[in-house]
């Protein structure tokens, strides 16, 4: 996940580049392969991360984790019927979304977004 909040948005610019160098990119060439059964979870953490609340802190708003009752709600909606696994998934995406975030902050740079992270 974390090289998708720091490249994903960049995949086809990526792309060009190495068509129009002739050579890929290093971010590109280090882009980790999705488990094909994690596409569902990624796809969820994506529409799972739009419904997160936001806080007032120093410098501006700040995203707060994801919360319980919309993973609950998202899993009843889509018939997820392990939802403890689910619920780990998803914490630890956003863990390391939420880590992402802070960092940025702290170099004053704008926030990754999650990305759909089947999309190539």
């Amino acid at each position: 996940m974390r090289w998708q909040f720091d490249w994903g948005d960049r995949v086809d610019f990526l792309k060009t580049l190495a068509a129009q160098s002739g050579r890929e990119p290093a971010a590109l060439a280090d882009r980790p392969e999705l488990y094909e059964d994690l596409y569902e979870v990624a796809e969820a953490f994506a529409t799972l991360s739009a419904s997160r609340s936001l806080s007032m802190g120093l410098g501006g708003a700040v995203a707060n984790p994801i919360a319980l009752a919309e993973i609950d709600a998202y899993c009843r909606l889509a018939g997820i019927t392990d939802t403890a696994e689910f619920y780990r998934l998803i914490r630890a995406m956003d863990g390391a979304y939420l880590e992402r975030v802070r960092a940025r902050r702290a170099d004053g740079a704008a926030a990754p977004r999650p990305h759909d992270s089947t999309s190539s």
